[in-house]
């Protein structure tokens, strides 16, 4: 991630069967609930290193996108695995309904992780998914989201961020756009309507090297890339108004990086040209064919 745990007010999305969660909400406040999941929930456990708890949106399988209960998320075990203390200890707290369950031995699926949750409770109103931003790629989680589980930020909490280098901020006082920070890389704060539509147009394949996180990564890299700005922070005054096709390109962080190790920054048909001179070099010393 760009940012690190400390620095944002993190939260989970994920769905569950609507008879556990109404089962969950009949209990008292304080009682803890074990759920499984075939999901790691890695980046969860990550968070409460830092935070105590954290928030839980459910919504509820099979009935659309809409987030219709919350909880409060209070430890997470991953990798669970049979006559582990651990595993035995969180599997104590599994509802009624649950119980034999068990790491779903019987199933097709397995457990990779058990999460522990309290206070769940049914909302008054529910309101969409696509209201919940992923930490991941600052995106709306979209209302066919094909997965059960993403880190979110708290609903109310949602920074308007792109991520940028720290070259690309040389007087972040000059712009209208908003102001910097630092956290584990320079952001800078700004409507994500820009970068959406950049998105839109160009998609999620680097524009240099054409390397795309989803199709690599997997769920993890699904939907992450930097955005550039072809035309400089620096030469902006406070009338000019970002064009999201004209002025934004989609990034790999590695062609990213290069763009920037020189002072003014490198333009993207150089380095596209030094990718594609170099590539028929290795195939001419191999005997390949050019593209």
């Amino acid at each position: 991630m760009a940012r690190r745990m400390s620095d944002i007010k993190p939260a989970v999305f994920a769905r569950n069967h609507g008879n556990y969660l109404e089962e969950a909400a009949q209990l008292s406040p304080t009682q803890l609930v074990t759920f499984r999941s075939a999901t790691h929930w890695t980046a969860a456990a990550t968070a409460l290193e830092v935070h105590n708890t954290i928030p839980v949106y459910f919504a509820v399988v099979g009935e659309g996108p809409h987030v219709a209960f919350m909880a409060d998320l209070v430890a997470v075990h991953l990798n669970p695995y049979s006559m582990d203390p651990d595993t035995e200890r969180f599997l104590r707290f599994s509802l009624p309904s649950t119980v034999k369950e068990g790491l779903w031995e019987s199933y097709q699926s397995s457990v990779r992780s058990l999460y522990m949750v309290k206070r769940c409770r049914k909302l008054d109103s529910t309101f969409p998914m696509t209201e919940l931003i992923k930490v991941s790629n600052d995106e709306p989680i979209a209302p066919n989201y094909g997965y059960s589980y993403s880190v979110v930020y708290e609903r109310g909490h949602e920074p308007d961020v792109i991520t940028l280098l720290p070259g690309e901020v040389e007087n972040p006082g000059q712009y209208w756009e908003g102001a910097t920070r630092q956290v584990s890389v320079t952001t800078y704060e700004r409507s994500s309507a820009a970068r959406e539509a950049c998105l839109r147009h160009y998609g999620r394949d680097c524009r240099i090297c054409g390397f795309n996180f989803g199709s690599r990564y997997g769920e993890l890299g699904e939907g992450f890339i930097h955005v550039h700005h072809l035309v400089p922070l620096s030469d902006l005054d406070e009338a000019y108004v970002v064009d999201p096709i004209k002025d934004l390109i989609p990034l790999c962080p590695n062609c990213h990086a290069m763009i920037h190790i020189e002072s003014p920054s490198l333009d993207v048909e150089i380095v596209r040209a030094m990718l594609r001179m170099r590539a028929n070099t290795s195939l001419k010393l191999t005997g390949g064919a050019a593209p």
